[in-house]
C-alpha cells in the first residue's frame, strides 16, 4: 500500500528537468526565449528554432505594414492621376489664360523675355516666387473608397498586432520590430522626395 502511495507521489512531483510547459509572461523587460508566449497560448515557444522562426515572422509582419502603407499611398496617387486625366481640356485652357492675364498685368515694362526669365529664376532661388495652388477635388466611387477603407483597416490590424507583440517587453521581439521597420521603410519608401509643395507661377506661365 505504501509503495502505491509513493508511486502516486512521484507522479505528482513537479518536473525537475526544467522543461516546464507553462507560459512565462512578464510585464517587465525580459530576454525570455523558452516558454515565452506571444498573443495566445498556442504561440508557445518551446525551442530556440521556434523562437528564431517567430523572430523572422515578426520582422516580416512589420515589413508587411510598411508595404501596405506604400500600397495605400500608391493607390491614392493612382486615383489622383486618373482624376487629372479626366479633367476637361477647357480647364487647362482657362488656367493658361489666367496665367497670361497675370503676366500681362505685371509685364507692362519693356524688359525682354530673357530678362524676365532670369528675374523669375532669381526670385525662385530666393524663395520669394509666388506659388499657384491649383485646387482640384475628386470624390472616389463606392468601390474605390471601399478599397481605400480596406487598406486602412489592414494597416490598423497590423499596427495593433505589432503593438501587442511589443507589449511582451521581450528584448528580442523589440529588436525584431526595429529591424522590420528599418527594412520595410528602406524597401517601400525609397522613392523621389518632393521638394516643392506648390508649383511656381513662373513654371505655369513660362514653362
Amino acid at each position: 500500500m505504501s509503495s502505491m502511495s509513493d508511486m502516486h507521489d512521484m507522479h505528482n512531483m513537479p518536473d525537475m528537468s526544467g522543461s516546464s510547459s507553462t507560459c512565462e509572461i512578464s510585464m517587465l523587460w525580459n530576454w525570455t526565449i523558452r516558454n515565452a508566449c506571444f498573443l495566445t497560448h498556442s504561440w508557445h515557444i518551446t525551442s530556440a528554432g521556434m523562437f528564431a522562426g517567430s523572430c523572422l515572422g515578426i520582422i516580416a509582419l512589420v515589413i508587411a505594414l510598411e508595404g501596405v502603407r506604400r500600397l495605400a499611398s500608391e493607390y491614392d496617387g493612382f486615383l489622383r492621376r486618373n482624376s487629372a486625366s479626366d479633367t476637361p481640356p477647357q480647364h487647362q485652357q482657362q488656367d493658361e489664360e489666367d496665367c497670361q492675364r497675370r503676366s500681362d498685368e505685371k509685364g507692362q515694362t519693356t524688359t525682354t523675355s530673357t530678362e524676365r526669365r532670369a528675374g523669375s529664376r532669381e526670385k525662385l532661388l530666393g524663395g520669394s516666387a509666388k506659388r499657384v495652388e491649383v485646387e482640384r477635388r475628386f470624390r472616389p466611387g463606392v468601390l474605390e473608397q471601399g478599397l481605400r477603407a480596406l487598406l486602412h483597416t489592414l494597416q490598423v490590424v497590423l499596427a495593433y498586432l505589432i503593438m501587442l507583440l511589443a507589449m511582451s517587453y521581450n528584448g528580442y521581439v523589440l529588436i525584431c520590430i526595429f529591424i522590420g521597420a528599418f527594412v520595410g521603410f528602406f524597401l517601400f519608401q525609397w522613392r523621389p522626395v518632393r521638394l516643392d509643395e506648390g508649383v511656381p507661377e513662373s513654371v505655369l506661365c513660362h514653362g
